[in-house]
């Protein structure tokens, strides 16, 4: 209120304010957590190896499953690349197409084999695909890993026994 010499209100200022796009940007910023939130509890839940990786083949994202496969800690892995966390070379070629994902767009299938940690290997069948912003830009790529040792065990057995089978055949007296 404004008041007079008597102190009577002489009128009623209001001063108003637009907050209309800051209401957007808070609910849109809202919406991008409640995403990132259900994307992660997704990433999490799902069987094998989810990774995203920056425009420099840098890991920015590793589900459970990664820990799991390399059995280092997730802190030890985030910020580096394949070949700095494992410098022998035996990522060389995994970390050559995930550049060539973000360079390209283009995606790309490898088969690796993980040490499990004891004696053994884990054979891991990964695909590689862009990820791209917001304009359609490639922002980096994602690595989607899937356990496929009983297969490979499998077919390695199927192997041995067809080769087992030709030998046989090969070497019967008999026709």
């Amino acid at each position: 209120p404004v008041h007079d010499e008597s102190g009577r209100i002489h009128r009623i200022v209001g001063i108003a304010r637009d907050m209309t796009a800051q209401q957007r940007t808070e609910s849109l910023l809202t919406t991008q957590l409640e995403l990132e939130a259900q994307f992660r509890r997704l990433a999490e839940s799902m069987l094998g190896v989810i990774c995203r990786y920056d425009r420099q083949c840098r890991l920015v994202y590793a589900n459970s499953g990664l820990v799991a496969t390399l059995r280092k800690p997730l802190q030890d892995l985030l910020g580096s690349t394949p070949v700095e966390h494992e410098p022998d070379g035996r990522y060389a070629r995994y970390q050559a197409l995930l550049a060539s994902v973000i360079e390209t767009g283009m995606e790309r299938h490898i088969e690796v084999m993980v040490s499990d940690g004891g004696s053994g290997v884990r054979h891991h069948h990964i695909r590689i695909i862009a990820e791209r912003g917001l304009q359609g830009e490639i922002v980096g790529a994602m690595a989607l890993g899937l356990d496929i040792t009983e297969r490979k065990e499998a077919e390695q057995r199927l192997y041995a026994s067809e080769r087992a089978f030709r030998t046989l055949a090969e070497n019967a007296p008999d026709a």
